[in-house]
């Protein structure tokens, strides 16, 4: 009989720099709308600061050797490390001077953690990459391949935004990992079903191209000529994103999620927990009362972090376990998208999950007194 696929463990990290609403690095932020800010729901993110020598590879291989401890197994019995970076760019130590395109993160964890024996390569579906991980990690261990995989999302988003435009306070940096592992075939604790999709309508709304900043597009050819170090790749929303969003995305995440509810017998509220891809709180809000799931059984984790593209559903599901939201035995769905984009549900049966016991980088609390998300921040 095939091995059944369990989340042994699953730890998350921010960086250290914090980016309030309003602060210095927002000081050339022009004219941006109230709504804005009330459809995102973001108030602070955090930032590596790389006078303090933090990178996404340091952050990377330390949620990933904590989630390898947590799991109380050695690097060397990891059979597989599949990671993502949505940045162009992968450095070795955060520096200009280290930057690559390849050899992508998986390799950099392979070295850091000594595990010599793992098979490694990258998954890259931007928002949606965790997901994809965890579903490959799933099928090598039903297929006998793999007893244990690490899972590493990390983002360095920073390094893609033009903080001239108002979507550079949409995101945030930070990374998660995770181990699965194979356990007996009559455990009740597996992956109990997935659903994906793909629409590539959608392709042109949110990218990362080689563009000058805003500031030096608006002032023209001589600007651009005087700084073409600033010609480099951005983070892109096309002026109309957040209207496209508001229309397609309230339909498409709960589509995808009732269609697995549908194909297993459930009903939004028959499961324990759910975790939501975050991109802002409405879209999260929205998503839930349109499954019927009751607003205790899913976690925001957006005013304090922003978006962490490919880390916010383990970011999210991290929190989920530290709030006692997801507990052992609970079914729990997992429901995200990436920009391109992609969709995709899945349905678990969870056992205790360990989160280790090692204090992580906190970022500190930067969200006001008086937004209704200050008390779960």
């Amino acid at each position: 009989m095939k091995p059944t696929v369990a989340i042994r463990s699953l730890t998350c990290a921010l960086p250290s720099k914090a980016l309030p609403n309003g602060g210095p690095a927002f000081a050339e932020l022009r004219d941006v709308p109230e709504a804005w800010y009330e459809f995102w729901g973001i108030y602070s993110r955090q930032a590596f600061d790389r006078a303090r020598g933090e990178s996404e590879t340091w952050l990377a291989g330390e949620v990933s050797a904590r989630a390898v401890r947590a799991a109380g197994i050695e690097p060397g019995q990891l059979d597989m490390i599949l990671a993502n970076i949505t940045s162009p760019f992968v450095t070795r130590d955060g520096s200009d001077a280290s930057r690559r395109f390849a050899p992508r993160l998986s390799g950099l964890l392979r070295e850091h953690l000594g595990a010599g024996r793992a098979l490694n390569f990258d998954i890259e579906a931007e928002c949606a990459s965790f997901l994809f991980q965890m579903q490959m990690a799933a099928n090598y261990i039903r297929q006998g391949r793999a007893r244990h995989v690490l899972v590493c999302s990390a983002e360095w988003f920073s390094s893609l935004l033009d903080y001239t435009c108002k979507s550079s306070i949409n995101f945030g940096d930070g990374a998660a990992a995770a181990v699965l592992s194979a356990g007996d075939a009559d455990s009740p604790y597996d992956l109990l079903d997935s659903v994906y999709r793909s629409d590539g309508e959608h392709y042109g709304l949110a990218t990362a191209k080689w563009r000058h900043s805003r500031k030096l597009e608006a002032a023209g050819a001589q600007a651009r000529s005087e700084a073409p170090q600033d010609y480099r790749a951005y983070f892109t929303l096309k002026s109309q994103t957040k209207d496209e969003i508001a229309r397609f995305m309230p339909e498409t995440i709960p589509g995808i999620a009732q269609r697995l509810l549908d194909q297993n017998g459930l009903r939004g509220e028959d499961v324990d927990a759910v975790v939501f891809h975050q991109p802002a709180q409405t879209l999260v809000d929205g998503w839930a009362a349109t499954l019927g799931v009751p607003r205790e059984r899913y976690v925001v984790k957006l005013a304090d972090c922003a978006c962490l593209a490919s880390v916010s559903v383990p970011i999210a599901m991290h929190e989920s376990l530290r709030r006692g939201v997801i507990q052992p035995g609970h079914r729990v769905l997992i429901a995200g998208a990436g920009a391109g984009w992609s969709f995709g549900a899945q349905l678990w049966r969870v056992g205790a999950i360990a989160t280790g016991d090692e204090p992580l980088i906190e970022a500190p609390r930067a969200v006001p007194a008086s937004h209704p998300s200050a008390a779960e921040a």
